[in-house]
């Protein structure tokens, strides 16, 4: 098991740069699906299949080539603590910039306090990544450790607000699961019950990596069961894309913190 858990921040690293290579080229194709003028309150309005842009193409473009840069960068292990970082800063800027202020005007809006949480714990494992992956020239600076031990607090902190909005909401969880399976409502507790005590686990640094392994496998297992049919089903939509790559990007993010115990 050891063994096993020793090589999870590598495939968590791999997984992590395809998925943000892949919402780079989705930034790049839809950054034209709400082109408008910045309006008074920019900040509220974002382009809909892409949460942390605002709505205007240029802006988009921007953004779609620096994660596909930089998810080149992570996936390929080449320069790929500046991928981390520039990652990290996009999605931490935006989410403070963009997100932050509206969830501070409607708190109780535990939609828009999730997307403020995944973007999160994506920027939390951008910051573990780029404070654990190992130095050229072997040293370790201290910076690295702090930033590694703040992004494994805040993904802590982002994975229990996910498990506290999946009871809050579970009826709505409950029916997003797949048809065939049984027992909706007890999955959709177990899931968030799963985020709680793993958020837990990595904020405390107790058991971090089997926890942190675990959840990782929860997100894989939602991408594989739930997202891929949906995307199949409708290869067209961006949102379905959106949210898969998201999934995908949280499962390579979760065996990031592995690394962070």
């Amino acid at each position: 098991m050891q063994r096993l858990l020793d090589r999870v921040p590598e495939w968590g690293r791999r997984i992590f740069g395809v998925a943000v290579a892949a919402l780079g080229v989705e930034h790049l194709v839809c950054a034209n699906m709400a082109a408008q003028p910045f309006p008074a309150r920019f900040h509220a309005i974002v382009i809909p299949v892409i949460p942390w842009i605002p709505a205007h193409p240029w802006l988009a473009y921007i953004t779609g080539a620096a994660f596909l840069v930089a998810g080149a960068s992570i996936l390929l292990n080449a320069r790929a603590r500046a991928g981390a970082l520039v990652v990290g800063g996009i999605l931490l800027g935006c989410d403070l910039i963009l997100h932050v202020p509206r969830m501070v005007v409607v708190p109780e809006n535990w939609g828009l306090r999730g997307e403020v949480c995944e973007m999160l714990a994506l920027a939390s494992a951008a910051f573990i990544l780029a404070g654990t992956l190992p130095r050229v020239d072997g040293s370790a600076r201290r910076w690295d450790h702090a930033l590694a031990n703040t992004g494994r607090v805040l993904f802590g902190i982002a994975a229990v607000v996910f498990g506290v909005d999946h009871f809050l909401a579970l009826n709505l969880i409950a029916s997003l699961v797949p048809a065939w399976m049984p027992g909706h409502l007890i999955l959709a507790c177990l899931t968030g019950a799963v985020m709680i005590a793993t958020g837990v686990s990595i904020m405390t640094k107790w058991k971090v990596r089997p926890a942190a392994f675990g959840l990782g496998v929860m997100f894989l297992l939602f991408v594989l069961t739930l997202h891929v049919p949906r995307v199949l089903a409708d290869p067209r939509s961006p949102d379905e894309w959106s949210s898969a790559l998201i999934a995908l990007a949280m499962c390579g993010a979760s065996w990031i913190c592995v690394s962070a115990a």
